[in-house]
């Protein structure tokens, strides 16, 4: 700033003296009319310079009356030493109107000067003072075409803004702009690479360049444009945008580390095929951001604390129609006013990383997508806070398997919600989704594609069905991570999601459940189901269901007209109506439990030939095994007592609803040993085949839980490389239990192991062994081994009685996917 004073007391000591005559001019004046014009004073009612004519101006002063204009329709070039400036202001060639100051000079005495739409291009090496009468600019250009030039000049006591560019590409250096009533400047956004070392000071609409859009204004060339804090005035990096800003196809803007671009509220970025870059740096990040918002820039629009920032101030960040944007170390703040959503994508390719969304009115990210073209987003280690919506809405799968490690921070819904869009194959896991929570409608797999789900999702349906469709679906949950399925209105899962608070509360049949056909290699392992219509409607002969929990349907809990291999370790508590219902094929149903449901609960219909073995189906309101006879019901529960193993006795379930069986229960070791080995793992990966008693004699259970000798603890239920996880063994009974041993490894098989029970094992290689005393932790790392991201990682613990160390009894499993 004292730069900036010198620089001022020079441009007034530089001032003309005055003739002993002054001419005053008036109309049209050009060179060899009245021109050149130079080392004298001038009076100077409205004056033009005519289309096709120039009028050269050096070392002189030029005073205009009241409301005085200056007229440019040709070409002017002014130089270095020229005041245009009031008649009124005796500081510039003395007391020229004779009135010994009986008037002195204030903001807009006079019009200005104007650069017509036939203007060309022209040079002001000067200074303009008191000009902008009723509050227009000093100077201002309506010719989109013409390039005024302005060095080591000033623009001062304007009563409007300093100089309003229009749409026009002015080159200004060293331009200062002070004590005005408006805004130091007007200009478009797309114009500021060619404006350096320019400064203001006191201006009482903002010292900064109100920018405009338009696509009418780009720059025929370059095709990129690129904003640094070079470009704004005192260096300040900030920059106020007004309107929507455009770019057009083919073409870029840059916007460079250290910028602050502030919104009024019908500011926002839309375009339309064009390229934007917001390309901050750590430390030195880009900030898009409310003009209200005096945490960066100060107080920009210099109004105190009388406004305040607030959700939805500007507009959106809106690329569409192939449009590019790209955003690193970039915060946007306080945006959403427009789409309700702080940056809407719409058919264009997205990349942002290390960025802050904040603030927004509505969701962080809107996706509007076609299938019909292959989109890539990709938005990585972003942070989310305080938005009134969800961080993602609507994104195309395929992209959020591009997205990781984003947080959901303060005051974010904890979801997400992703659009039916599948255009290539894509795998999705908690890697890719901050809180585990996703909402969908319908979640169809197209044919040809391959969506894989990773152990630890959870999804919330607001009312259709999801499933492979003709494309694969493989849920890949784990019994330590399992994958949910349940209504959007199921609070029980990931919390208030939809944000209603109580206001309504999960039923039977809120959306409709997972559901397959045809005969596509799909997979349903380590699923909880609840809430739907069905937990699981199967038509397909290519797909696989095993290892899952169904409760509260409003119609069968498992309805499998068709499916392929044995249906594993099912639990269905509480539909109303069946439990499992079972057609076509001839595959078995093995260690199920269904109980309670509001009519049959394991039922045969068709042509399925297979058998039940191994389960418990009790107090159902039909009957527990429906049109099936005692010759295909083996070691089971509810039915054909005394036949084949079976009782018909009550369970004696533990209070839990997930339907694990008590100590007193008579379906304890009561299970077919050949059975149990096939099987290998109860629902929650326990060992299927166990000594829960030792005893000496490892007997499977009736029903898809085992009861335990020991439990396996551990504290990371997602691990990543490096990581390091602590395990106990611990004895669910007390027993005289000698030392643990844990067997770790990555596991992909079982083996009984007698008289232990089942062993899950691996590659030899892959194997180690640690003891422990039972109770007390033992920790493994997993090594930093990029290899071994997407692998499943396993731990299995033994404990054996000290008196007795041929028996014993193994956990159940840890498996988990190692993440990056």
């Amino acid at each position: 700033m004292r730069r900036l004073a010198a620089l001022l007391a020079f441009f007034v000591c530089s001032a003309v003296a005055p003739a002993q005559t002054i001419v005053t001019l008036s109309g049209d004046i050009h060179d060899g009319m009245i021109g050149p014009l130079a080392l004298d004073t001038f009076h100077c009612n409205s004056i033009r310079v005519p289309a096709g004519t120039t009028l050269t101006i050096s070392a002189c002063n030029l005073k205009f009356n009241p409301n005085a204009t200056f007229t440019v329709d040709g070409t002017l070039d002014c130089g270095q030493g020229v005041y245009m400036t009031s008649v009124f202001d005796d500081v510039i060639g003395g007391d020229t109107n004779g009135d010994g100051g009986a008037t002195i000079p204030q903001a807009g005495d006079w019009q200005g000067v104007r650069f017509s739409n036939s203007s060309n291009d022209s040079i002001i090496n000067g200074v303009v003072r008191y000009a902008g009468r009723g509050g227009n600019p000093a100077v201002r250009i309506t010719n989109p075409n013409m390039r005024l030039s302005m060095t080591f000049s000033a623009i001062v006591t304007s009563g409007g803004p300093g100089l309003d560019a229009g749409t026009s590409q002015p080159i200004l250096d060293q331009l200062f702009f002070v004590d005005n009533l408006g805004v130091a400047a007007i200009g478009h956004i797309s114009h500021l690479s060619d404006v350096i070392n320019c400064s203001a000071l006191n201006n009482a609409g903002g010292d900064y360049i109100l920018r405009r859009g338009s696509f009418a204004t780009w720059p025929a060339t370059p095709n990129t444009v690129q904003i640094s804090p070079n470009n704004t005035l005192n260096n300040s990096g900030v920059v106020v945008v007004r309107d929507w800003v455009p770019i057009p196809t083919g073409r870029t803007m840059i916007i460079d580390p250290g910028m602050t671009v502030k919104m009024a509220s019908d500011g926002g970025f839309r375009f339309d095929g064009g390229e934007l870059q917001l390309n901050g740096t750590p430390g030195t990040p880009v900030i898009v951001t409310s003009l209200p918002d005096d945490s960066v820039g100060g107080d920009t629009n210099k109004d105190g604390a009388a406004t305040m920032p607030a959700a939805g101030d500007w507009r959106s960040i809106v690329p569409s129609s192939s449009a590019t944007l790209s955003m690193t170390n970039t915060e946007v703040r306080y945006g959403g006013g427009a789409f309700g959503t702080a940056v809407r994508v719409s058919n264009s390719d997205v990349t942002v990383d290390e960025c802050l969304i904040t603030d927004s009115a509505g969701h962080g990210f809107a996706f509007f997508e076609s299938a019909g073209r292959p989109e890539r987003q990709a938005i990585t280690n972003t942070l989310f806070e305080r938005l009134d919506g969800l961080v993602f809405k609507d994104i195309p799968i395929e992209g959020l398997a591009r997205c990781s490690g984003n947080e959901h921070g303060v005051g974010t819904v904890r979801a997400i919600e992703i659009a039916e869009i599948l255009r290539e194959d894509a795998t999705i896991g908690i890697a890719n989704v901050p809180e585990r929570v996703i909402h969908t409608d319908r979640l169809s797999v197209p044919a040809g594609r391959i969506l894989t789900l990773l152990p630890g999702l959870q999804f919330k349906s607001t009312g259709s069905f999801i499933g492979g469709g003709a494309g694969v679906l493989r849920v890949l949950g784990s019994a330590v991570s399992p994958i949910v399925f349940s209504s959007i209105e199921d609070d029980s899962v990931g919390g208030d999601t939809n944000g209603d608070g109580n206001a309504t509360t999960p039923s039977p049949g809120d959306w409709s459940g997972l559901a397959f056909n045809g005969s596509v290699q799909s997979v349903v392992e380590h699923a909880r189901i609840q809430y739907g219509q069905y937990g699981v409607n199967c038509s397909s002969t290519g797909t696989r269901i095993r290892n899952t929990f169904v409760r509260f349907t409003q119609r069968d809990g498992i309805r499998a007209n068709n499916m392929l291999g044995d249906l594993d370790n099912i639990v269905v508590n509480q539909a109303q109506r069946h439990g499992i219902f079972r057609s076509g094929g001839s595959s078995d149903i093995r260690h199920a439990t269904v109980a309670n449901c509001g009519s049959n609960g394991i039922e045969s219909s068709g042509s399925w030939s297979g058998s039940v073995r191994n389960s418990i189906s009790w107090n159902n309101s039909g009957q527990n095994y429906f049109n099936l006879t005692s010759g295909r019901v083996f070691n089971s529960c509810g039915d054909f007592n005394g036949v084949n193993g079976n009782i018909d006795q009550d369970p004696l379930f533990a209070p839990a609803e997930d339907l694990t069986l008590s100590l007193a229960s008579p379906c304890l070791d009561a299970g077919d040993f050949a059975t149990g080995v096939a099987t290998a793992v109860d629902l929650r990966e326990g060992n299927r085949v166990t000594d829960y008693s030792f005893s000496g004699a490892a007997l499977p259970d009736m029903g898809a839980h085992e009861q335990r000798a020991n439990d396996l603890v551990w504290n990371r239920a997602f691990p990543r490389i490096g990581d390091s996880i602590e395990f106990r063994v611990q004895v669910v009974r007390p027993a005289d239990v000698g030392p643990a041993i844990l067997i770790l490894g990555f596991l992909d098989g079982s083996v009984f192991l007698p008289p232990y029970g089942m062993l899950n094992t691996g590659a030899a290689t892959s194997l180690a062994l640690a003891t422990s005393t039972t109770g007390l932790p033992i920790n493994f790392t997993i090594p930093n081994n990029p290899t071994l991201v997407g692998l499943e990682f396993g731990v299995q613990g033994l404990s054996v009685p000290l008196n007795a160390p041929t028996r014993g009894a193994l956990t159940e499993r840890y498996r988990v996917r190692v993440d990056p």
